[in-house]
């Protein structure tokens, strides 16, 4: 009778188990899919989350020159310079000059300008057995005239990610005079590429290349006149005034 009921209870164990069993079996691969669906939708968004920790392209990482750090319209620059002659085949020269420029516009300025030249002999090569010749030759004493100054590029340098240092690049055209240790007084027309690197608001270095064309007898016999060009390197300061009413830190 015992072993009749114990298998009773067996059987009725193992019946309540089976449905069990069974709705583990059917909840399991839906489990699974849902956990898959999660891990789906994780992927899906990672994406989009790494797009906005992308490293920043060269253009958002240089800004750009947004406005000048001040304004030279309507302001004087006045300054001095010493040069170089680079290609004088007969005297080796050192320039020192000045140069008074008013701004009418922000890029745009009329002005003076002029050089006092130091010039010193070169000992000249001569082959093929000529001799010198007797007569010295001619030197630029000085040279003034009016100027045009055109400034379209405006820039700033990073120097090491410590200073930015601003600065523009010009043109600049003039018409003159020339005076030569003999002779009268010449024509000249100027032209020069330069560049200011400002310090502050209102002083600035300078950096110029300038050609002179003239037409001069270099050697008094016989009396050639001939096209002269003389290029030459200057290394300046300048000085703007009066002060900007407004401005930014440099």
């Amino acid at each position: 009778m015992n072993y009749k009921i114990n298998n009773l209870l067996n059987c009725g164990r193992v019946k309540c188990t089976m449905p069990f069993c069974v709705a583990v079996l059917v909840a399991a691969p839906l489990w699974s899919h849902d956990i898959h669906a999660e891990e789906n939708e994780q992927d899906e968004v990672a994406p989009s989350s790494l797009s906005e920790i992308e490293p920043l392209s060269l253009a958002q990482r240089v800004p750009a020159v947004s406005r000048r750090s001040f304004s030279k319209s309507t302001r004087l620059a006045l300054g001095p310079s010493v040069g170089l002659s680079l290609n004088d085949p007969y005297f080796e020269n050192t320039t020192l000059g000045g140069t008074l420029d008013f701004y009418i516009g922000e890029t745009f300025a009329l002005g003076l300008a002029g050089e006092w030249y130091l010039a010193q002999s070169k000992d000249l090569d001569i082959e093929g057995g000529l001799e010198p010749p007797d007569s010295p030759f001619v030197k630029t004493n000085y040279t003034a005239r009016l100027q045009a100054t055109w400034s379209p590029l405006y820039g700033k340098i990073n120097l090491l990610a410590e200073k930015v240092l601003h600065m523009d690049m010009y043109v600049r055209v003039g018409a003159g005079i020339l005076s030569p240790d003999a002779g009268k007084r010449l024509t000249t027309i100027s032209v020069a590429l330069g560049q200011h690197y400002f310090i502050n608001s209102w002083m600035a270095l300078v950096i110029e290349l300038r050609s002179d064309f003239y037409r001069m007898a270099r050697n008094l016999e016989p009396p050639v006149t001939v096209l002269q060009h003389g290029l030459s390197a200057n290394l300046g300061w300048v000085f703007f005034f009066p002060e900007p009413d407004q401005q930014e830190d440099f």
